[in-house]
Parts: C-alpha cells; structure tokens; sequence
C-alpha cells in the first residue's frame, strides 16, 4: 500500500510517525514522509523516502520566539507556513498517489487531498486533549485542565476560530480539485471519512469517551533509533553516579542565557550532576559551565534517559513517553499547549515532582532536583508505570489498525456535503 505520512509541528509531532513509517516499511508498505525541511536529513537517516512539506519549523519558531505560547501568536505563525505546506502536499500526492494518508491535526486541507486522490485518511495524536473533549481544555490555550464546561469553552473557540481560518484553504483546494462544498464544521469535514489513532498508552491514560470519532488506543510509537551516544557523553555517564537530564526540547525561550544561569544554579544547589540539552532554544552555549554539566544537542532519549536519574522536561508528548518508557522520574516544567494537562497527570499517576513553572527559580529547580533523585517511592511508581509501557507494541497495533481499516474502507468516499 502506499503510504504518505503528514506530521506538521515540532520534533515530538514527527517522531511518532516516523516510527509509524519504519514498521509499514518492514510490512512492506511503500512510505513517504511529507514534512517540513529541516527534519528531511532525520527523516531519511531513518531510512523513509522525505517529500518537502514546508520551510523550517525551528526557523518559524526562532523568528516568533516565545509568541508562539499565546493563542494569536501561535496561529500566526502556524498562518505563516500554511501555504507551503499545502503546495508540498498537493506536490507529494501528485508524485506518490497515496491510498493512505495519515497526518496530525494541524493538517486540517487533508481530507481534501484524500477525498481527491481516492486515499483513505487517518489521524495520529499524542494526547487525548488533541481532539475536542469535555476532559482537556484546547492545547491552543495551554492551560491545565479545569471544569468540564470551561474545557468545553475553550474547544469550542478553537473550532470556531481554527475553522474560520482554515476555510480560507480548504474552500480554494475543492475548487480546484473540482469537489462539492466541505460539511459544515471543521470536526465535521477532518473526521467525516477518518480513523483515529491515539498513539498513547492506554496504562497511562486512553482516549476520552466523549471525543467527536471513537480512537483507537494503540500504546506509544517509539523509534527504533541506532545512532549511538557521543563518546563525550559516554565518558560524561560513567565518570559519575546517574545525572539528571534537562531540556526543553523545541520550546524557544527569549532569554536562554539567563534561564542558562538559573540552571546552572540549581543544579550546584542540588549537589547533582546534569546533561543539559541546548534544544530550540539554544540553552548553555553562551554560558560557560562547569564540570558537573554536559551540554548536548539532539540526543537519542532512548539510549539515555534509562541512564538517568530523573528527567526534568517540557512535557512535550514525545519527551514525556520517552521519559515513562525509560522508569525514571519526571520535573515536569510545562511551557505551553498540550504540556500542562501531560504534566497534571503526570503528577496524578505518581510518577513527577511538582509541577514547575517556565519561569521556575534556583531554589525551585533545585528542590524538585532533590524530590526526584531521592523519594524511593517516586522512583519505584517511575520503574512500575515504564515496566507496562515497555510491554505495549504501539507501533505493531497501529499497523493492524491500519490494515483492517483500509481492508474493510471502501476505495473512493466524498465527504459528506453541506446542507
């Protein structure tokens, strides 16, 4: 079958679905991944054919900085990239003639490309908040969760909003691909003629029951990624008893020197050592650091997060599967979006220090360095929780998922039309 994978957002939003792509490759689907440009050299060390679908993403978010955590200057910048986007898929349909597409919702012209080429359509997602649900607010506000009525308010906003925005491409995109008027309603359009994959596992929390299309519960994708440690870092782990990990994956912040030196001040507070990932935002490159810290780049989370102590991160969904398959304990410091419902529960399921603010102090960061290299009880819940993660096969039950869905679809649906 082929196959033409559509993930649009941070290195997290990518990740799952190239591990999706490496296991329909070995089933012996033809895969493309039509993503933005500056992960094409990822992509294809992953041994998946790229299709450029957008400029730079980390350029994006370098260029609008910590804007992107407000409602409008996230959609700006989402706004921004949209048309490229867009071309880059129209270009890779034309070019793969997919008969499966599985994208991530801020792909909202999808179905038109799927109605058009005849291709079944399916949704990866990484939280259960990244659907409309009375349980999470919309990621757009990133806020924490708060009564179901108030969640239900913000979802409502976001469709109202994101729906009105993306008319503006869906409308010209049936035009000409000579298709009937779109249902009214953008959950009514993206999930009329789809499937939902909610690539979480259901041991740490399944799909709401009130979501517009039942998802399928398939447990976490993980990379199977064999690029091995820097022989820096190495040397940095077995210098010492298990550091700390620290990083903020693609979440950009406008003064990473000074929240640099705060770090660095916690860490020494706390009588830890640490690996310290510079990330988006570019921490510890222009501070000097001492002994006690490695900084790193783009690092396998697979290979070192179960040599850790703890990991204190963004909770990005990416970083925060690792972070529960690896056992270990999490500082959750939520930036934005969908990461201060992941940090709530991860403090529900026993598993985190207390949840920190972005804007966290020495002080702060030091006792929850403390917590969680030292409650015993914290670490065992941490073992116990990555014990049932490592069982679940995401990726081998999202490719059954896939396969009967497409077994029993029929070829070629038009969406439902507007009244």
């Amino acid at each position: 079958m082929r196959i033409l994978l559509v993930p649009i957002g941070s290195r997290g939003d990518v990740q799952p679905q190239l591990a999706l792509g490496q296991g329909l490759k070995k089933r012996g689907h033809d895969v493309v991944v039509c993503t933005f440009e500056n992960y094409a050299p990822w992509v294809e060390s992953c041994g998946l054919r790229f299709a450029r679908g957008g400029r730079d993403a980390q350029l994006a978010v370098k260029e609008n900085g910590e804007k992107i955590f407000g409602f409008v200057g996230f959609v700006k910048t989402v706004r921004s990239m949209a048309q490229e986007h867009i071309d880059g898929v129209d270009a890779a349909c034309v070019a793969h003639q997919p008969e499966l597409i599985i994208g991530t919702s801020l792909a909202t012209t999808l179905p038109n490309f799927a109605e058009h080429h005849g291709a079944a359509l399916m949704w990866s997602v990484y939280f259960p908040g990244a659907w409309p649900t009375k349980h999470y607010p919309s990621p757009l506000f990133g806020l924490r969760s708060h009564r179901r009525w108030l969640n239900g308010l913000s979802w409502w906003i976001t469709t109202q909003v994101m729906g009105t925005l993306a008319k503006g491409d869906i409308k010209p995109l049936r035009t000409k691909f000579k298709l009937g008027p779109a249902p009214a309603g953008l959950m009514s359009y993206m999930l009329a003629n789809a499937q939902v994959l909610h690539a979480v596992d259901p041991a740490v929390v399944p799909s709401p029951d009130d979501w517009p299309v039942r998802g399928i519960d398939t447990g976490f994708w993980f990379l199977d990624d064999p690029t091995p440690l820097a022989p820096e870092l190495e040397a940095f782990l077995n210098a010492g008893p298990p550091p700390v990990y620290i990083g903020f994956g693609s979440m950009p912040a406008d003064d990473a020197a000074q929240r640099t030196g705060i770090i660095v001040d916690a860490i020494a507070r706390s009588g830890v050592r640490a690996v310290l990932s510079a990330g988006w935002a570019n921490f510890g490159n222009d501070v000097a650091l001492p002994p006690s810290i490695k900084l790193v780049g783009a690092t396998n989370h697979g290979l070192l997060f179960p040599r850790v102590a703890a990991v204190a991160h963004h909770c990005g969904a990416g970083t925060t599967a690792a972070t529960l398959r690896a056992g270990v304990p999490h500082i959750p410091v939520p930036h934005g979006f969908d990461q201060p419902p992941w940090a709530e529960l991860l403090l529900q399921l026993g598993v985190s220090a207390p949840i920190l603010s972005k804007r966290f102090t020495a002080d702060q960061l030091a006792a929850a360095l403390r917590t969680a290299t030292t409650d015993a009880a914290l670490r065992g819940r941490a073992q116990a929780l990555g014990e049932r993660v490592r069982q679940t096969d995401g990726v081998g039950k999202a490719i059954e998922a896939i396969e009967a869905y497409c077994a029993q679809r029929p070829r070629s649906q038009a969406l439902p039309q507007a009244a």
